[in-house]
């Protein structure tokens, strides 16, 4: 019976160790979004990046974002006070069809680049990264300097 026992450890022991410790997954291109200024009645502010997301093996990849608010809410801050907004990703080097990317919650089923190398895998862009704040919310602060991060985690499926 041990001798079994064994047997099924050491396979699933392997079968865990195969297919996450050989993931790789990789960001390019990420950097800071600089929304700029912004006046009343100037509208809503819209603001994306494309990116490069390069997988390897081939596979699915999924992305959890997390804020700097209230139970991990994306938020810029200046002062105490919080501006909201929203933060959309798209497996595709374009801001249209993006999903809303909601704070802890786990977006699955996404491509990136699939190449030999996993740098030159990156030559052009394969993902976007968008943000969107909404002229109400900027309307109803005070002027100052906001300022927020938030943390993006990418891993195999």
């Amino acid at each position: 019976m041990f001798k079994h026992l064994k047997c099924l450890l050491l396979a699933l022991l392997l079968l865990l160790c195969t297919t996450s410790a050989s993931a790789v997954i990789r960001i390019y291109g990420l950097e800071d979004f600089n929304l700029g200024r912004w006046v009343i009645g100037a509208g809503s502010i819209r603001s994306n990046l494309n990116i490069c997301v390069a997988v390897r093996p081939r596979g699915p990849y999924q992305i959890t974002a997390y804020g700097q608010g209230p139970s991990n809410t994306f938020v810029l801050s200046d002062a105490g006070v919080n501006l909201p907004i929203r933060i959309l990703f798209n497996d595709r080097p374009r801001p249209n069809g993006a999903e809303e990317l909601l704070p802890g919650q786990t977006l699955s089923g996404l491509r990136g680049r699939r190449g030999q190398g996993i740098r030159r895998a990156c030559s052009r862009p394969t993902a976007n990264l968008s943000i969107f704040v909404a002229e109400s919310d900027l309307a109803q602060l005070p002027a100052g300097r906001y300022r927020g991060n938030v943390v993006i985690v990418v891993g195999p499926e």
